[in-house]
C-alpha cells in the first residue's frame, strides 16, 4: 500500500511539472477520456492490460465501466491489484485516466509427490510460468519417477481477451509403466507399457463459466509383442501397438469458487475421444464418452462434496482402454483395480469438517490445516451387453483426515469398510477430492 501511494504521488508530481494542473477528482460521467496510461507494469505487457481494460481514448468516462475493466485486469496472471486515478487537464475538456497495477510473481518450481495411476507413489517436480512473454501465456512442465515415469509439458495462450474469447494450446505427455491391474495377470508375459500423447487444442469461451474445445492429436502406444499370451483369441482382449490419430471434442461448465479445496460451486465436463479416426487400417479404432461432475456446498462449518464420473467405450475394447475401479482414488475399502470392464460409473460423497481453520487463507498459521471427513463411495464396471442393475454396484464407506501442508496438496489418511470385510487403511496424496 505504501508503495502504491508513493507511485501515485510521483505521478501527480510528474503531471504538475509538465504544466498540467492535475487533481485526483470525482469526474462527471459526461466527460471524455483524453488518454489512458498504465504504471507499475514491468512483466505484464501494457498492451495486454489495456486490452483487458476494454477502454480507449475518446470513450465517455464512466465509473461503472472503469470498475468492470479493473476487475478484468485483476484476473490477469501476474496482476495482484489494479486501481485507477482520474486527472483533469485544464487545457482540455476531459480527463486523463491513470491505471496503476501491482504485479506478483508468476513463476514457481515445486516438488511433486503423488500416487500415480499405477498405484505407486512417484516423486518429481513441476515448473509453472503463468505469464510467459508478458502476454498471459502459460507454460507447465512436470516430471515424476519411481512409481511410473511421467513427463508432461503444455503451453496455453488466450488469443482474444474480450467476451467471448478464444485460446489455443498444445500439450504432450510421456508415460512408461508396468501394467498395474490384476485382471490380466494370468495372460501377461511382458507388462511394459510406453504411451506418448501429443495434441493441439482450440477452446471457445462463449461465457465466463463455459468452454467448448476441439483437440486433434496423435498417440503412440508401444506394448511388447508378447504382452498377452494367446492374443487374438475371442476371449483375450487385443493389445495393439502403433501410432494412432486422435480427436477429442468437449464441453466444460466451471462455476467453482476456487480450483483447490472448493467451498461452493460445481464443475461439469463431458467429452468424446476417438482413436484411429483418420486411419482406415488402424489396429485401434475405438471411441469413448466420459463425463466428470464435481459439486461443493458449504453448510455452516461443514462442507458437502460430491464427485461423479462415467466412461463408456465403443468397440472391442483393447487392454489399454479397459476401465478399473477400486482403491484410494475410486472406491475406498476395495483393493486397487479389482473391478474392471468396458464401461464404469462412480460416485463419491464426503462431508468435511475443518478442525483448525475456517478458510485456506489460514494456511501457514497453523502450518498444516486438517479436516475430519466421513465418506461413501459407490461404483460399478460392466462390459458388452451385461445389464446395469443395483446388484452390480459396490460400495465403501468410512472416515478419515485430510491434511493440507501446502496449497494444491491433500494428504489423505483414513479407514474404509465394505460389506463382508473388516475394513482397511488407506493413504493417498491428491489435489482435490
Amino acid at each position: 500500500m505504501a508503495q502504491r501511494r508513493i507511485v501515485t504521488s510521483l505521478l501527480m508530481l510528474m503531471f504538475t511539472m509538465s504544466g498540467a494542473a492535475p487533481a485526483v477528482c470525482e469526474t462527471p460521467d459526461a466527460e471524455k477520456i483524453l488518454s489512458i496510461s498504465v504504471f507499475g507494469s514491468e512483466r505484464v505487457r501494457k498492451e495486454l492490460i489495456l486490452m483487458k481494460l476494454g477502454l480507449q481514448p475518446g470513450d465517455v468516462f464512466s465509473d461503472a465501466r472503469i470498475n468492470n475493466g479493473l476487475q478484468r485486469v485483476r484476473t490477469l496472471s501476474g496482476i495482484q491489484e489494479a486501481q485507477s486515478r482520474s486527472v483533469r487537464n485544464d487545457g482540455e475538456k476531459g480527463v486523463c485516466l491513470l491505471i496503476i497495477v501491482d504485479e506478483t510473481d508468476t513463476r514457481s518450481i515445486k516438488p511433486l509427490v503423488q500416487r500415480t495411476f499405477a498405484n505407486k507413489i512417484a516423486f518429481g517436480a513441476a515448473v509453472d510460468e503463468k505469464n510467459f512473454r508478458g502476454w498471459n501465456e502459460q507454460l507447465h512442465a512436470s516430471a515424476l519417477f519411481y512409481g511410473a515415469t511421467i513427463l508432461t509439458g503444455s503451453w496455453h495462450k488466450p488469443y482474444a481477451l474480450g467476451k467471448p474469447f478464444l485460446d489455443i494450446g498444445a500439450h504432450a505427455q510421456y508415460r512408461f509403466y508396468n501394467y498395474p491391474f490384476p485382471d490380466f495377470k494370468a495372460f501377461l508375459v511382458d507388462d511394459d507399457v510406453s504411451w506418448i500423447e501429443a495434441a493441439a487444442s482450440l477452446c471457445f469461451h462463449p461465457a465466463e463459466y463455459l468452454t467448448l474445445s476441439l483437440s486433434p492429436g496423435v498417440d503412440r502406444i508401444d506394448l511388447a509383442d508378447s504382452m498377452l499370451a494367446g492374443q487374438g483369441r475371442s476371449d483375450v482382449r487385443p493389445a495393439p501397438s502403433g501410432t494412432f490419430s486422435t480427436f477429442e471434442a468437449g464441453i466444460e461448465i466451471d462455476m467453482l469458487d476456487t480450483d483447490f479445496y472448493p467451498r461452493n460451486g460445481l464443475r461439469i465436463t463431458a467429452a468424446r475421444r476417438d482413436w484411429g479416426i483418420f486411419q482406415s487400417d488402424a489396429a485401434m479404432k475405438n471411441f469413448l464418452y466420459r463425463f466428470h461432475g464435481l459439486f461443493f456446498l458449504k453448510i455452516g462449518r461443514a462442507l458437502l462434496s460430491f464427485d461423479s464420473r462415467g466412461t463408456f467405450v465403443h468397440g472391442r475394447v483393447p487392454i489399454t482402454l479397459v476401465q478399473h475401479l477400486g482403491g484410494e482414488e475410486t472406491i475406498r475399502g476395495y483393493d486397487f483395480g479389482v473391478l474392471s470392464g468396458d464401461n464404469c460409473l462412480l460416485g463419491r460423497t464426503e462431508v468435511r469438517i475443518p478442525l483448525n481453520f475456517d478458510d485456506l487463507d489460514d494456511l501457514g498459521n497453523p502450518m498444516v490445516l486438517v479436516d475430519f471427513n466421513i465418506f461413501l463411495d459407490s461404483g460399478t464396471c460392466w462390459s458388452g451387453t451385461e445389464s446395469l442393475d443395483a446388484d452390480r454396484f459396490h460400495s465403501g464407506f468410512g472416515c478419515g483426515l485430510n491434511f493440507i501442508p501446502i496449497e494444491n496438496r491433500l494428504i489423505k489418511v483414513g479407514y474404509a469398510w465394505r460389506r463382508e470385510t473388516s475394513g482397511m487403511w488407506y493413504f493417498d496424496i491428491g489435489t482435490m477430492f
